[in-house]
């Protein structure tokens, strides 16, 4: 059933490390359509073999202007606009385009905050550091910079393919450790790497990571 996602079977190694250099939309992509609830959506709405569909808030929800077929590996154009600061209105409020960026940031797990001229920059960063501790503590899930590396982002893709193939955290862990070369594999690490892979597709996509099943032992 996964194969029928067009993603990789998760004992080659080679294409795991095609990966290695994507960019941050190409690695948006690569979460969203493993996503069961992108999926589920896709089901819904989508045409067997077209290569998009329309449905409702498919922008707000994921960033893309059609839902585009999960098991397209090539990563489609989002919709995001760049993360620049907007101006503030006269009434510091922001509002229109400006308030529509704000929330989509927040989606995808950015926070905004402006600079004051009055204070010195190391006053501000000061500020900056302690808003954003703050963030950090009320963010949910586990979706921490700390704990989301995207150097090990084609780690974690493995991980899930493994996963929605059926594999369990045994199967994974001897196939890792039967190649040559290789060292040994605990299964609280792998048990990791599946929380950290759905916290960085909650922070790249801005969607929280449901199961649609419950998932092998």
């Amino acid at each position: 059933m996964n194969q029928a996602w067009g993603v990789p079977d998760w004992r080659d190694d080679k294409a795991y490390r095609a990966y290695m250099g994507a960019t941050t939309d190409d690695f948006r992509w690569q979460f969203l359509r493993r996503m069961p609830a992108y999926r589920a959506d896709w089901l819904t709405f989508g045409v067997e073999d077209a290569p998009a569909a329309f449905a409702p808030d498919t922008e707000e929800k994921y960033g893309l202007e059609v839902l585009i077929n999960p098991a397209q590996p090539n990563t489609p154009a989002f919709v995001w606009p760049d993360l620049v600061v907007p101006p503030w209105t006269s009434k510091d409020v922001l509002t229109g385009e400006a308030a529509l960026f704000v929330e989509r940031a927040k989606k995808r797990g950015f926070f905004l905050t402006a600079i004051d001229p009055r204070f010195s920059l190391e006053a501000n960063l000061d500020r900056i550091r302690k808003t954003y501790r703050e963030y950090e503590e009320e963010f949910s899930g586990i979706s921490l910079p700390s704990r989301v590396n995207p150097g090990a982002y084609p780690e974690y893709l493995r991980v899930l393919d493994a996963r929605a193939a059926g594999a369990k955290f045994e199967d994974i862990k001897d196939h890792l450790e039967s190649r040559p070369g290789a060292g040994d594999v605990s299964i609280e690490t792998l048990m990791q790497k599946r929380d950290r892979a759905q916290a960085a597709a909650a922070k790249l996509t801005g969607v929280k990571w449901e199961l649609t099943a419950k998932p092998p032992a």
